[in-house]
């Protein structure tokens, strides 16, 4: 199986979103009344999609059709039918897992991985982190492990440590905790991740419209999780899998080096 780009199967009429701007908008109260004709969008999305921007008509009312998917579109319930950019971009934002092949022994390194995890500039609530160790790992590391987890508890983050009876088992194991999330990022301790890089991404997709599968930053790759669970069969290993994909979608230009 290929990577294959999103279809544009879905079609998006701004006709009822929040976020249109009509030269005569008579939404009022509870009607939702619409007349005239659409003069421009509130989040500028005709602008950043005006490559798939086509005319709709509705007798007298014109608007503009989408000839794709927009994750902007609000309909007239939406938050009460109160239009609110900043709340919808907040939606947008993507999740995100962080998991740690903390088999390492030296304090030092769990220091350094858990203090750039702290240093995320990006919503803490909508990133896991999963610590996964062997069963052979010694009580005493795993007692660091667990300090660690009150400082990174105290910036808002819910740590977990998985126990590992296996390299297969851990992978299986850890992957399935940081399930729903949109990308993941698969280091060791000892190692830092950029502190921008997730805020960038969500940038990278929402406000640039970028559609990526790979991104990359100082030699850390944030994976699609939807990919990872529909092509990690297909190798014997991670790391296999990760070359495997990382080509793929430099070939199909969904790879971003930001």
């Amino acid at each position: 199986m290929k990577l294959k780009r999103p279809e544009r199967a879905l079609q998006t009429s701004c006709q009822q979103c929040q976020f249109a701007v009509y030269d005569n908008d008579t939404r009022l109260g509870k009607s939702n009344k619409i007349e005239g004709t659409q003069t421009g969008c509130q989040a500028g999305r005709l602008d950043k999609l005006q490559d798939y921007v086509i005319e709709g008509y509705n007798g007298d009312q014109k608007f503009y059709v989408i000839d794709c998917l927009c994750n902007m579109f609000r309909g007239p319930d939406w938050n009460a039918g109160v239009r609110d950019l900043d709340l919808a971009r907040k939606e947008l934002e993507p999740l995100f897992s962080i998991i740690i092949d903390a088999s390492s022994p030296q304090a030092e390194s769990v220091d350094v991985t858990a203090k750039s995890i702290s240093e995320i500039a990006y919503d803490h609530k909508k990133i896991s982190v999963l610590f996964s160790v062997d069963i052979s790992s010694s009580k005493k590391h795993k007692k660091v492990l667990l300090e660690t987890f009150k400082t990174l508890e105290g910036d808002g983050y819910k740590p977990q440590m998985i126990v590992a009876l296996s390299e297969k088992h851990k992978d299986l194991e850890t992957f399935r905790r940081g399930a729903g999330c949109s990308y993941f990022i698969k280091t060791k301790l000892g190692q830092k991740i950029p502190s921008t890089f997730f805020r960038d991404i969500d940038s990278a997709l929402n406000d640039d419209m970028f559609r990526a599968v790979v991104f990359d930053r100082e030699g850390m790759s944030a994976i699609s999780f939807p990919v990872y669970a529909a092509r990690a069969a297909e190798h014997k290993t991670y790391g296999e899998f990760e070359s495997s994909i990382r080509t793929e979608a430099k070939e199909m230009e969904l790879y971003s080096q930001i």
